[in-house]
């Protein structure tokens, strides 16, 4: 069976992705209610904590820009230790309620721990390695280092990406046997997603950064129903994309096995 048959395949039944498209949406909606109600209730403590600061200068009431940034110094100087401990812990908090979500509605009962276990292990590696290059690119002026870190974080997110879906397709046979197949077909899905992902977020971005540089109050509404409707626009479509993934990982397996 040839790549081109098995992407034909993959993308010739939608109704078959359909529950998959479902949940996984769901549990994305739960993850983004969940996170930005944090992130409120996060700043609502800040804004608490200035409001009960003690400022030991001029009235803020009507102060120049100048007092008010000495206020702000003095807040961060007795507070900013705190608050970087808070943000870390929340982005910790919204990254383990991800994987949790995403294995217990994508794995089910009994493919949690495997799903769990590959999140955690592509977070890591990932990360891991977006610090390390990062660090080097902050280090070197010359713009090299930054061009050189995208090309490896980039073949390594495909590895990666690759690698987690035969282990939780239980496939990870394919590899001695079929990987020329397997980077055929996968390279295939994931340059798509790449590039839809690149269309749909760079034209939110540059609607956002036009929005930002005009006084226009029409563009900052078109700037914020172009990122409302890219949310979840993007939301279905790459839930789609992960279960045409799967499908293609499982299709390869079952003519191997064969």
């Amino acid at each position: 069976m040839s790549s081109g048959s098995i992407l034909h395949s993959c993308f010739h039944h939608l109704n078959q992705h359909l529950k998959f498209i479902f949940l996984d949406v769901l549990w994305r909606l739960i993850w983004l209610v969940c996170a930005v109600l944090a992130a409120v209730l996060a700043v609502l403590r800040v804004i608490g904590q200035v409001g009960a600061m003690e400022w030991n200068g001029p009235d803020l009431g009507g102060s120049s820009p100048i007092i008010l940034l000495a206020a702000l110094r003095q807040f961060w100087d007795a507070h900013g230790a705190t608050l970087l401990g808070e943000m870390g812990l929340l982005l910790l908090s919204v990254l383990i309620l991800w994987v949790v979500l995403e294995a217990l509605f994508r794995g089910g009962r009994k493919g949690f721990w495997v799903y769990l276990g590959t999140s955690i292990g592509r977070l890591s590696l990932l990360g891991g390695a977006c610090a390390f290059f990062g660090l080097l690119a902050f280090r070197d002026d010359t713009g090299g280092t930054f061009l050189i870190g995208a090309v490896v974080m980039l073949g390594l997110w495909f590895l990666v990406s690759l690698l987690e879906t035969a282990i939780r397709r239980d496939a990870v046979m394919l590899f001695a046997v079929e990987f020329p197949k397997l980077l055929a077909v996968f390279g295939t899905l994931l340059g798509l997603e790449m590039f839809l992902g690149f269309v749909l977020w760079g034209s939110a971005i540059a609607a956002l950064m036009g929005a930002s540089s005009s006084s226009d109050f029409s563009a900052a509404a078109i700037a914020v129903a172009i990122v409302a409707v890219a949310v979840p626009f993007w939301m279905v479509l790459h839930s789609y994309l992960v279960a045409i993934r799967f499908t293609a990982m499982d299709i390869i397996n079952e003519e191997c096995r064969r």
